[in-house]
């Protein structure tokens, strides 16, 4: 900030000259639709005179003129304004912008659906370049995200990569320098492609948007550095080769029916969604790791060419059946034969960058489709490391070597086991002696007899049903109700009470009580959620009772 005073210092006088005029352009139009309402409402004998609310919003939407102030205005003319149909005007805004699947088709929305009008285009030189000496072709407010202090900024020629195809967006920065001593910086946090040649950058800002888009939109034609983070497309193109060697060793391990039916690829990590019907054996993982590392390993070149449709499809090419494509397309080669896809993403030059590859998950998405999650370079050498050091403070831990461990802990497992049964018999135990001694609390029930019992300890709801069952068929005569702290119990002897069903009997206990749970004639429970004491679940129920 110290180093950007004197630039802060002359935006923060720009917005109050911003503000000001605002403010001013605000107020004129404002009274003059307050005059002309006024007079409307008095050719039409209305008592109350209404500002309507597209005017507000319009004020808003426009200009930029506060709401509250408008309020405060027209209150202090004696007008009303329909808050709520205000809200409404602003929201369907809102839900055009996230709803509508191209900017350009929402009509709401801000001044980028113009910039195809305008004949705004951006370069795209990616591919092989990742700094640029750029021009700011347009700007426009991030209105959907206002509070994020976000804009939208188009630069041509353009370095940075728009999701699509599966790949993520880049990330970076763009420096924009103000005075000889003066650079603005912005961050890049996302990239989306407008159209077929606009490429829209999601700027960040540490200043007031207004301020920036003011600045901004005045030094449109003006250069900025635009510069992408390479350690973070580094990472993003190894991933993104990586899928392409993935997916040819699926149909290499597991069949010509491994069909791509999806991709994501981040910086982080990459996932492939393919067509197969059964999940993949250890083997199967196993093979598929150990083929793409050799391919890895072999350093093959990874080569682009743009070719004709139809040629790139006779000569092997692998396309997706969900994409469209156009005449000439971007073929991405590994190797002689190793891989070769139509792709328009960004790639390593050598299969060697991409260093190793690790599968982390396989599961299934739907019916018939499988989803593996794999990593690469550093991220999966830092995962191996990791998995290395916990294999090995496991096996300090047991006192064994590290190929004992997988016996070793398969044997504590066990004891384990063991031990949670002689504590399930002890607890069986210590509850079945705490039920001899217990004096249950009775009470006439809608003229039945109902004995009410409370358990001082946590027991699980098998091993409480399990003694419900033994107390019934002691007691076959009464409505039995249990309460182990949360759980309750009703059980009842339904050749004796024929005509009471105990689902509905709990239910009505506890009526008083949120609670979930359910049951049938005979035998019903639930878990009370509203309470953690027993004492108030208890009290609640006797109440319940007395009531009858």
């Amino acid at each position: 900030i110290n180093a950007e005073y004197g630039a802060i210092t002359s935006i923060l006088k720009n917005e109050e000259e911003i503000f000001s005029n605002v403010l001013i352009k605000g107020i004129k139009f404002l009274e003059s639709a307050i005059i002309d309402q006024k007079k409307f409402f008095e050719n039409q004998n209305e008592q109350f005179v209404k500002l309507p609310s597209n005017i507000v919003f319009q004020l808003y939407d426009s200009l930029g003129f506060p709401i509250d102030l408008t309020i405060l205005i027209v209150e202090e003319k004696g007008l009303i304004i329909d808050i709520e149909q205000v809200e409404n005007l602003m929201q369907q805004q809102k839900n055009c912008a996230k709803n509508a699947s191209n900017w350009a088709h929402c009509s709401n929305l801000s001044e980028i659906k113009y910039w195809q009008l305008g004949g705004i285009q951006s370069k795209f030189t990616g591919y092989s370049s990742l700094e640029e000496i750029s021009i700011i072709k347009a700007v426009s407010i991030d209105k959907e995200n206002i509070e994020e202090n976000t804009l939208w900024l188009a630069i041509d020629p353009c370095p940075f990569y728009a999701t699509s195809g599966g790949q993520i967006a880049d990330k970076g920065l763009i420096k924009f320098k103000i005075s000889n001593e003066q650079i603005l910086t912005f961050e890049v946090i996302d990239v989306k492609k407008l159209f077929d040649d606009i490429i829209a950058l999601k700027i960040k800002t540490q200043l007031s948007v207004n301020l920036v888009y003011q600045l901004l939109t005045n030094s449109i034609g003006n250069s900025v550095i635009a510069k992408v983070d390479p350690i973070n497309r580094s990472l993003i193109t190894k991933n993104h080769s990586a899928t392409h060697l993935l997916q040819a060793a699926l149909k290499k391990f597991i069949g010509e029916q491994a069909i791509q039916a999806g991709s994501l690829v981040t910086h982080e990590r990459l996932r492939f969604d393919f067509t197969f019907s059964a999940p993949l054996t250890q083997l199967q993982i196993e093979q598929i790791e150990d083929w793409v590392n050799e391919q890895i390993n072999l350093d093959y070149k990874v080569e682009s060419k743009i070719l004709n449709y139809d040629d790139a499809i006779k000569n092997g090419a692998i396309a997706l059946f969900s994409d469209k494509y156009g005449d000439e397309v971007r073929v991405i080669q590994i190797g002689d034969n190793i891989s070769k896809e139509l792709c328009c993403g960004t790639h390593v030059k050598s299969t060697k960058e991409i260093i190793i590859f690790k599968i982390i998950k396989e599961e299934s998405v739907s019916a018939g489709i499988r989803r593996l999650e794999c990593i690469t370079g550093t991220t999966a050498l830092n995962y191996l490391q990791n998995n290395s050091r916990l294999l090995n403070q496991t096996a300090d831990l047991l006192n064994v070597s590290i190929n004992q461990v997988a016996i070793t802990t398969n044997k504590q497992i066990k004891k384990v086991e063991e031990l949670i049964g002689e504590i399930k018999i002890l607890k069986l135990q210590l509850m079945e002696k705490e039920l001899n001694n217990l004096i249950a609390w009775k009470v006439d029930y809608n003229n039945f007899p109902l004995s009410l019992i409370e358990l001082s300890q946590n027991i699980d709801e098998k091993i409480l049903i399990k003694h419900a069952n033994v107390i019934r068929k002691k007691d076959p005569k009464s409505i039995h109700v249990i309460v182990a702290e949360r759980r309750v119990v009703v059980t009842l002897n339904n050749q004796i009470f024929d005509n009471l069903n105990a689902a509905q009997i709990l239910s009505n206990l506890t009526k008083n009580l949120e609670a979930k749970g359910g049951g049938g004639n005979q035998l019903a429970s639930c878990f009370i959620i509203n309470s953690t004491c027993q004492k108030f679940i208890i009290d609640s129920i006797k109440t319940v009772c007395l009531k009858k």
